[in-house]
C-alpha cells in the first residue's frame, strides 16, 4: 500500500501499475481506494481475494494472470523424482497460466 501511495504521489499522471503478485495488488487496491486516480492494475497469481475484487463494479484490475499451483506442484515433484534418480531434466519447463479479465472473471475457477 505504501509503495503504491508513494508512486501515486510522485507520478500523479500514472495510468497503470503492474504487480508481480496479488499480495501487492491487494495493497494497491487499498491505496487507490483513497484517491481519485483512474489507475489500472495488472497482476499475477489468481488469488481468490483479487478475483473477488475484480468482480466489483468499476474495478481498476484489468487482468490477473492466474497461475495453477496444483499443476506446478505436480511438475515440481516430477522434477524432484528425476533428480533423485539421477535423470536429466529439461532446462526450461513451460507452465500454464490463465489471463482473467473482468469480462470472464465470473467463470474463472482454480484448476480450470
Amino acid at each position: 500500500m505504501n509503495a503504491t501511495q508513494n508512486m501515486l504521489t510522485s507520478h500523479p499522471d500514472l495510468d497503470g501499475l503492474f504487480s508481480v503478485n496479488d499480495g501487492g495488488t491487494l495493497g494497491a487496491l487499498v491505496a487507490l481506494g483513497s484517491t481519485k486516480n483512474n489507475v489500472k492494475l495488472a497482476t499475477i497469481d489468481g488469488n481468490p481475494e483479487v478475483i473477488k475484487a475484480m468482480q466489483q463494479p468499476n474495478t481498476p484490475i484489468v487482468v490477473d494472470v492466474a497461475q495453477h499451483p496444483g499443476k506446478e506442484v505436480v511438475e515440481g515433484l516430477k522434477l524432484a523424482i528425476k533428480k533423485y534418480r539421477g535423470e536429466k531434466s529439461p532446462k526450461t519447463i513451460p507452465v500454464d497460466v490463465t489471463p482473467v479479465t473482468p469480462k470472464d472473471v465470473a467463470s474463472f475457477h482454480w484448476g480450470s
